[in-house]
């Protein structure tokens, strides 16, 4: 397989997520032609864990049809890797809906391996966490999930030997977080993205942090609203940051971040189709 050091990968996906998306449209051309290798990875999922498992490809159906399409700006794309979600815990043969109900299966508690094999480069992320589910509360808690039961541990290793057998490497943490200057995805813009962004998702990373998510949207001040809560917190507990999110009637989607004394940190607007206009005020 290629290696590259961290200068290198960085100016290679400079170039694939830049502004001229015409090398980002040949590559995707070729992946195309054969999705087999990352069908083969799922296979040997199922087959050496016998794990339940989600999978697919982050690239939205839109960007797929249109590739041939010169006129098709490939700045709205999706996600350019393969996503493997995994639960590990025993007993649970279906995902079912990935919620609340799964997580209540699991007597409150999943515990998922989520594994991303990029098709840009051979290049693989593997995470661990848990999802738990309050029903008084209705709300959802995310937090890291490291395995110290024997069974878990082996089946992460082996999880993680999989994309190893067919050409891919696994990157670090370090290099993953590394800033891709001039790459431009769905969600971050220039000069925000990292190399985890332009392999793998804007949208997903590692879970580092606690997050707790509110399952049912709260009647709204503004009219025709529904407001929904996040949180999140460092592993020991300490509130890092709040956030409240709604839409208002003419579709906008606005975020009001805030700080651990609840006081208003940024405002965040997303307006236009498939909310591709963003506007940020900070305030303090």
């Amino acid at each position: 397989m290629m290696v590259m050091t961290d200068r290198q990968l960085v100016k290679h996906l400079n170039n694939l997520f830049g502004e001229n998306r015409e090398p980002l449209r040949q590559l995707l051309l070729e992946v195309q032609k054969d999705f087999g290798k990352w069908e083969k990875i799922a296979n040997d999922i199922k087959k050496k864990t016998g794990l339940a498992m989600s999978y697919g490809f982050g690239l939205f159906e839109e960007t797929l049809e249109n590739l041939t399409d010169r006129k098709f700006d490939l700045l709205w794309t999706g996600d350019c890797s393969y996503c493997y979600s995994i639960i590990l815990n025993q007993g649970i043969k279906r995902g079912g809906d990935w919620g609340r109900k799964l997580a209540l299966r699991c007597g409150g508690t999943t515990h998922l391996c989520d594994m991303w094999v990029s098709t840009a480069l051979p290049y693989y992320a593997i995470d661990t966490y848990s999802m738990a589910y309050n029903p008084k509360l209705k709300q959802y808690e995310f937090k890291p999930f490291r395995p110290s039961k024997k069974r878990d541990a082996q089946l992460v290793k082996t999880l993680t030997n999989i994309p190893k057998l067919h050409g891919f490497k696994k990157i670090s943490k370090r290099v993953s977080k590394l800033r891709v200057p001039k790459a431009i995805t769905d969600c971050r813009e220039k000069g925000e993205a990292t190399v985890f962004n332009c392999l793998f998702s804007d949208t997903q990373c590692y879970t580092e942090t606690i997050r707790r998510i509110s399952d049912e949207p709260l009647p709204g001040v503004l009219k025709g609203t529904k407001v929904s809560s996040q949180e999140c917190l460092t592993p020991s507990g300490k509130i890092i940051e709040k956030y409240h999110s709604y839409r208002v009637e003419s579709g906008d989607y606005v975020r009001i971040h805030l700080d651990k004394q609840n006081r208003i940190t940024k405002v965040e607007v997303e307006q236009g189709k498939d909310f591709s206009e963003r506007k940020t005020l900070k305030v303090r």
